[in-house]
């Protein structure tokens, strides 16, 4: 991933269409991705993301709601790089893709939105 902008306790990582927000919020880090524009955190889900990641690294990954409802993943600060490595070995592993059936127009994430 590259790291695609810094400001104070966040950072944007980008590859292709894949974007990753990583805000520090002290001894819990935030971890927002999104695919295309939108907000998948919930279509990971749906491939037993948790359970892949608790399985394969031995994290402890939780979900919290931000931006209206809007899922994000929330991991010890100390994990934060070994999720945001993980999500996109995982993503080209399964070939998570965005299709009508996993994501809506409420999943959309405006730039606004994501660079604030």
């Amino acid at each position: 991933m590259d790291l695609e902008r810094e400001k104070e306790e966040t950072k944007w990582f980008r590859i292709d269409g894949l974007r990753i927000k990583q805000t520090c919020k002290g001894r819990e880090t935030q971890v927002s991705v999104i695919l295309d524009g939108y907000n998948i955190c919930f279509k990971l889900m749906l491939f037993d993301f948790l359970n892949h990641i608790k399985e394969d690294l031995a994290l402890d990954v939780k979900i919290a709601k931000i931006w209206n409802n809007q899922r994000v993943f929330m991991i010890d600060t100390k994990y934060a790089s070994d999720l945001i490595n993980y999500i996109v070995s995982f993503m080209e592993e399964w070939n998570i893709k965005i299709s009508e059936s996993t994501v809506s127009a409420s999943d959309v994430i405006s730039d606004e939105l994501w660079y604030s």
